[in-house]
């Protein structure tokens, strides 16, 4: 919990004060807040992982990086722009 909040902290998400009378509060309204950003805070955005290596003796396996790079690359945005659609207003009001 410490690590994520101080990620939060890091990004201008939230802010804390330690102690018994401490604790941690949001430094924009919960509308403001997309999830891409708390994603982007805590895991570096949306990552679906990284293309294959690909076989410099074969044609097809050649091309293959490229390809699978560019469909990743496509299906990262399409994460990021979805999770932005969703606000933590939106977490707190149960959607």
């Amino acid at each position: 919990v410490r690590r994520v909040t101080a990620m939060l902290a890091k990004a201008g998400l939230i802010a804390t004060r330690p102690g018994a009378s401490g604790g941690a509060w949001l430094l924009r309204p919960p509308g403001d807040i997309g999830l891409d950003s708390v994603l982007k805070a805590v895991n570096g955005g949306a990552h679906f992982g990284a293309p294959p290596p690909g076989s410099k003796d074969c044609p097809v396996g050649q091309r293959l990086p490229g390809v699978v790079k560019s469909a990743i690359s496509a299906a990262d945005d399409a994460a990021a722009r979805e999770l932005a659609r969703t606000t933590v207003a939106d977490l707190l009001a149960g959607a």
